[in-house]
């Protein structure tokens, strides 16, 4: 889910992936921020579908979100 926006900004992306099939890869998110305070941050796998409809996919991921708390002082 998106973070508070007082006290985070939205996430940007940065992808680190081979272009040979089945090689693996990895995905970074920075958040800027724009206060103090706390704010949850959360991550979902979901592979080949959308958050509305996440599937982790067979042994790709967390079938659970994780979420990580953010404090900005």
């Amino acid at each position: 889910g998106p973070p508070d926006t007082t006290v985070l900004g939205e996430g940007r992306e940065a992808l680190d992936v081979c272009d040979e099939p089945g090689c693996g890869g990895r995905a970074g998110w920075t958040f800027p921020t724009h206060g103090e305070g706390t704010t949850w941050v959360v991550f979902q796998y979901c592979y080949r579908s959308r958050p509305d409809d996440c599937d982790p996919g067979p042994d790709r991921g967390p079938a659970q979100p994780v979420t990580l708390s953010v404090t900005v002082r």
